[in-house]
């Protein structure tokens, strides 16, 4: 066991009416805790506190709950039914005891009357397949091409560090924003129909055949998208037909991993979306793609190499109105990386880009290959009946400006 108290939510989201339980495990010494449940946003609003006694087991194999799932009964005290009042949004449930704290992320997705022509999608099949908890997951060694949500997180920067701020931004600006997971995209079919634009986030590397079939739907619909994000749909994942809790992917384009053994149907293998047998590359929707773009991951950092922003390609297109810039300026550069809009994955145009792709900003990245992966990064646009807007990186969020001074990022 290796934390003193640690749980995981039953569900991604639930809307109001329907019922979240917390499955939470302790040591002994912190079976009693107190469980407070906070919207993240602006303010963390706390909507919830509870008390209840833990479950406390004798020795378990974490690397088996990591693959199929925990199992743990659910504090019957913190059984939740969303009210009504309850925003939709990003929410963390706040598990102490002796002071130790378990952190426990879910989303609340909005009621069928809501009045919001928008809807932003929290990537949380990324969070979890980076998700390391019992030491299995899709970047750990021995990998795991299974995986469970039925566990708890080691870590929530993807949700803090490249999706919160956004959602921070937008509540400060007013925008009425409704939000899902991805799981919903996957469950849902008919999820993105009251909307009229829809919004990806951070790090959206993992998507299931139902949740690209429904985007591009959507978008051959007249609807509108913006990827606030990079390294998207680069990964085909599925999900176990028993409420879709089991995330799959053998990535067998990785060497020494096992080849994927679903032959059945090639539209299905959990490989890159643009490998074969799947063919069928992931910038014929977003319009750019990981393959083409950038990766700084190792440190120390090099600022003079590092912190860039975009150079203007097409300022005098109607999506860089009001920014005051002109071609060759450049926006988004930073000192560190909570400053700068560039990285730390980025996407760029290549083959199955859209015939009709306009570049309205880019950057040369290739010296950042002995740091990771050389590229380019490219924000921009295409209309295929509705607009497709992708600002190509990762880190979006950073060149937003919170203290509401306005940015070219936040015309943009």
């Amino acid at each position: 066991m290796a934390a003193a108290i640690e749980g995981y939510a039953s569900i991604t989201s639930a809307a109001p009416g329907e019922t979240v339980d917390f499955h939470i495990r302790a040591a002994p010494a912190n079976k009693h805790f107190t469980m407070d449940i906070y919207r993240r946003a602006l303010d963390d609003t706390l909507v919830k506190t509870y008390e209840d006694d833990a479950y406390v087991p004798g020795g378990q194999n974490d690397a088996d709950l990591a693959v199929n799932g925990c199992d743990w009964p659910p504090a019957a005290a913190c059984r939740t039914v969303i009210p009504p009042e309850w925003s939709s949004g990003y929410y963390l449930a706040s598990v102490s005891s002796g002071g130790e704290t378990a952190w426990i992320p879910f989303i609340v997705r909005a009621g069928p009357a809501s009045p919001a022509k928008i809807l932003a999608k929290i990537s949380d099949t990324t969070s979890n397949a980076y998700n390391a908890w019992g030491g299995r997951g899709f970047y750990t060694a021995p990998f795991s091409p299974k995986i469970s949500f039925d566990r708890p997180y080691d870590d929530l920067t993807l949700y803090e560090k490249y999706q919160l701020p956004f959602i921070q931004w937008a509540e400060r600006r007013g925008y009425a924003i409704d939000y899902c997971s991805s799981l919903d995209l996957h469950t849902n079919p008919r999820q993105l129909e009251n909307y009229h634009l829809f919004l990806s986030l951070g790090h959206d590397e993992y998507w299931s055949l139902e949740m690209r079939d429904q985007v591009e739907a959507f978008i051959a619909a007249g609807g509108n998208v913006c990827f606030f994000s990079a390294n998207t749909c680069f990964w085909q994942i599925r999900f176990d037909a028993n409420g879709g809790r089991i995330m799959t992917c053998y990535k067998e384009a990785e060497a020494g991993h096992p080849q994927d053994p679903q032959r059945d149907d090639p539209r299905r293998v959990t490989t890159e979306w643009s490998h074969a047998p799947v063919n069928r590359p992931e910038n014929s929707m977003t319009g750019v793609s990981y393959r083409d773009g950038a990766g700084w991951w190792v440190d120390p950092v090099d600022p003079g190499r590092r912190y860039r922003g975009y150079s203007v390609t097409q300022a005098s297109h109607w999506i860089m109105d009001g920014t005051g810039l002109s071609n060759g300026d450049t926006f988004g550069a930073g000192a560190d990386v909570d400053t700068t809009i560039l990285g730390y994955e980025t996407d760029a145009t290549g083959g199955g880009t859209p015939a009709n792709f306009i570049v309205l900003a880019q950057a040369d990245l290739r010296d950042w290959g002995p740091n990771g992966q050389g590229g380019f990064a490219t924000m921009g646009t295409y209309q295929r009946n509705g607009i497709v807007f992708t600002a190509a990186t990762v880190n979006w969020s950073a060149g937003l400006s919170q203290n509401g001074d306005g940015s070219a990022a936040d015309r943009i």
